[in-house]
């Protein structure tokens, strides 16, 4: 964190990287796949890490924090959480379609449909 002062660069980092993986994650296709998938968990991890980062920062400036203070670190703790939370959706769905590749290639190949 470049300057643990000023929350404002961090901050705004983190918005645009929620906004990209937002944006990545409403253009997924139906049928999931399994790298994409693998790459945004990455970079909900990374948001994750960032936002708990700049949260010890935080509380660690403070010794007895002021009501915007408390704000700023409940939001700051919120966008970790939900990038965790994304992170663990997305595990799962990859999970998911992992499963769903190995089943397709188990199953008999036929010329009807299922």
């Amino acid at each position: 964190m470049p300057d643990s002062t000023n929350p404002v660069p961090v901050l705004s980092r983190i918005a645009s990287d929620a906004s990209c993986l937002h944006q990545a994650l409403r253009a997924l296709p139906t049928e999931r796949d399994a790298s994409a998938l693998a790459a945004h968990i990455t970079d909900a991890q990374d948001l994750a890490d960032t936002a708990l980062r700049l949260f010890l920062t935080l509380s660690r400036q403070t010794s007895r924090p002021s009501p915007t203070d408390l704000l700023l670190l409940h939001h700051v703790a919120q966008i970790a959480k939900a990038a965790q939370d994304t992170a663990a959706e997305l595990a799962a769905a990859l999970g998911r379609a992992v499963e769903n590749q190995r089943r397709q290639a188990a199953a008999p190949h036929h010329g009807g449909s299922s």
